[in-house]
């Protein structure tokens, strides 16, 4: 489900992510189990500059996401005058600790729709998001920085989500 404030994606072939899947991380404390191909959420998100938060909420996975933005920091942080960007997981999968695994990508937009290439970032590191974790970048661009990008006061930005289909369970480890 692609939330009702975003756009989706068209054009392009976002399908890479699943022929090129990095290794998960492994702890020693952790069972991870692949069971199939990833799935790829991709949509755009306008964003007012006035903002204080800008949420959009999606479901993938058998999991509720949200991708948080904060046009001048969070509130109380040290990251004021910055536009942050997180990706949480709301509500898991309702297996008691049990933790899904998911990369996360996102692009500034120019007046055109074209990702700007020095406020695109993406990781290659599969994380293991436990409920209302959240990882993200809390100094993504600059408000100064961004003013040049705005249309009609906003400012849109591409996010990608890769859902892989891993499932992390925590372990006991055998007593010697």
């Amino acid at each position: 489900m692609v939330p009702k404030t975003v756009r989706q994606c068209v054009g392009g072939d976002i399908s890479h992510a699943a022929a090129n899947r990095p290794t998960p991380q492994r702890t020693a404390s952790q069972l991870l189990v692949w069971s199939g191909k990833p799935s790829i959420i991709c949509f755009v998100a306008e964003v007012s500059e006035y903002n204080r938060l800008h949420i959009s909420e999606f479901d993938e996975g058998g999991c509720n996401w949200r991708v948080k933005i904060y046009p001048d920091g969070r509130k109380g942080s040290s990251d004021a005058g910055w536009v942050s960007v997180f990706l949480q997981l709301y509500r898991g999968s309702g297996i008691e600790d049990e933790a899904t695994m998911a990369q996360f990508s996102v692009s500034l937009l120019d007046q055109d729709g074209d990702p700007v290439p020095s406020y695109s970032r993406s990781s290659s590191t599969i994380r293991r998001f436990g409920s209302k974790d959240q990882y993200g970048y809390r100094r993504f661009i600059a408000g100064q920085d961004l003013k040049r990008y705005l249309r009609d006061d906003c400012f849109r930005v591409r996010c990608e989500v890769v859902v892989h289909d891993i499932y992390g369970k925590p372990m006991v480890a055998p007593r010697c």
